[in-house]
C-alpha cells in the first residue's frame, strides 16, 4: 500500500482459476452436498477484519514423499464432530489426471448414487503474485478421518516397502503409547496391519457394504488405468462413556461416515485415496527393472508384492487384500463384474480380472 501511494505500481492480485464447476457440482449433488451447504463451509472473509477463519482452516503437511500441504476445514467452530473436507496440494501432472477423469468419475458416482469411496469435491489453482511465479494447484476432498484417530493406516496390499515402524516396536502399540517419543503414531501400514493381526470387527453388513464399495471402486479406478491408491484406515475409540452418551456419539459419528465395532467401544473410517497415478512409462520401466533384478537373484516371486503392477493386477491384488485381511469376507466378484460392465458403458477399458 505504501508503494501505491507513492506513486509506484499497484500490487500483482493472485488469479484463482476453477476447473469444470458444472461437473463437480454434480459430483457433490451425487454425494449428498448441496451448493448452499458446500459455500457455507469455507470462511469467506480471509482479511484480518475477521480473524475467525484461522480457527477454520488447519494447516498441516503430507507424511508421505510428495510433502504436500494440506487444510483440513472445519465445518462449524463449535461443532464438535470435526472438519468435513481437506485441501490438498497437488501438482499439476495430477490436476491433469483429475480433469481426464471427470467425465467417467461423474457418470460413475452419478449411477451408483453416491456409493464410493473416492471423493473429489473440486479442484482451482491459485497463481501466486509475485514475478515468475508459477500456479499452486488444489483439490477439495473428503477428509475421511474428521475426528481424532487413535490408529490410522495407509493400505495397498503391497509388501515392499511398506513398513513405517521398526518390527520391534509394535508390541508398544495397544500400550497406548508412542515409542518414538511423538504425541501421535502417525500412518501406519500394510505390515503393520498384518504383523499386529488387526481386524475391523463391525457388522457383518457393514463389512458386505464395505466390500462391495470398494470392489467397485477399485474396478474404475483399473478402468481408468490408474494405479498407487491406498485404503485410508482409521481407528477411534470412543473412551469411558455411559451407555446413552457412547450411543448419541455412535450415532454422530455414523452420520459422517463412521462405522461402529460390535463391541461398541470404537468407530473405523474409510476412504480411497492418492488415485491420481496413471500406469505410465516411469511405472513400466521401474516394474521392468524391478522383475530383472529380482530374477536375477533367483527371487521371481518378489515382484508381485511391488507397487509398479498394471492397473488390473493393481486393483485385483488390492480388493483380494483388503477382503481378506482387512474385511475377512469373500470378494464379492458381482460387484467388480458391475463396474466392467458400467465402464464399458461409458467407453472405458474394462478391468482384466486374474482368474
Amino acid at each position: 500500500d505504501g508503494e501505491e501511494g507513492r506513486g509506484g505500481p499497484p500490487p500483482r492480485r493472485a488469479c484463482v482459476q476453477h476447473y469444470d464447476v458444472e461437473d463437480f457440482r454434480a459430483i457433490r449433488v451425487a454425494f449428498g452436498i448441496s451448493a448452499a451447504a458446500y459455500a457455507r463451509t469455507f470462511p469467506s472473509d480471509l482479511s484480518s477484519s475477521d480473524p475467525t477463519w484461522r480457527r477454520r482452516l488447519k494447516e498441516s503437511v503430507s507424511e508421505g514423499a510428495s510433502g504436500s500441504f494440506f487444510y483440513r476445514v472445519l465445518s462449524n467452530c463449535t461443532q464438535k464432530i470435526g472438519p468435513r473436507y481437506i485441501i490438498k496440494q497437488i501438482s499439476k501432472k495430477e490436476k491433469d489426471v483429475l480433469v481426464a477423469l471427470l467425465p467417467p468419475y461423474r457418470a460413475y458416482v452419478t449411477s451408483r448414487r453416491g456409493r464410493s469411496l473416492i471423493q473429489y469435491f473440486a479442484c482451482h489453482s491459485v497463481s501466486l503474485w509475485w514475478n515468475c511465479s508459477g500456479k499452486v494447484y488444489f483439490v477439495v476432498m473428503r477428509d475421511f478421518l474428521p475426528v481424532p484417530q487413535w490408529l490410522r493406516f495407509d493400505l495397498k496390499g503391497a509388501v515392499k516397502n511398506r513398513r513405517a515402524l521398526a518390527a520391534d516396536l509394535l508390541h508398544q502399540i495397544h500400550a497406548g503409547e508412542d515409542p518414538r517419543g511423538g504425541a501421535a503414531w502417525g500412518t501406519l501400514r500394510d505390515w503393520e496391519w498384518m504383523d499386529i493381526a488387526m481386524v475391523c470387527d463391525i457388522s457383518a453388513e457393514d463389512k458386505d457394504s464395505l466390500a462391495e464399495i470398494i470392489t467397485a471402486d477399485a474396478a474404475f479406478l483399473c478402468a481408468q488405468g490408474l494405479i498407487d491408491y491406498s485404503l485410508l484406515v482409521g481407528i477411534h475409540r470412543l473412551g469411558l462413556k455411559s451407555a446413552a452418551d457412547r450411543e448419541q456419539r455412535l450415532e454422530e459419528l455414523r452420520a459422517i461416515g463412521g462405522y461402529a465395532s460390535l463391541d461398541r467401544q470404537r468407530v473405523y473410517f474409510f476412504g480411497i485415496i492418492d488415485i491420481l497415478e496413471t500406469y505410465n512409462m516411469a511405472w513400466r520401466v521401474q516394474r521392468c527393472v524391478a522383475t530383472t533384478a529380482y530374477c536375477c537373484i533367483c527371487r521371481p516371486l518378489e515382484p508381485d508384492g511391488i507397487t509398479a503392477m498394471p492397473p488390473a493386477e493393481y486393483a485385483s491384488r488390492f480388493t483380494t487384500f483388503v477382503c481378506a485381511e482387512v474385511l475377512h469376507v469373500p470378494e464379492p466378484a458381482a460387484a467388480a463384474t458391475a463396474a466392467a460392465a458400467a465402464a464399458a458403458g461409458h467407453g472405458l477399458r474394462a478391468p482384466r480380472r486374474k482368474p
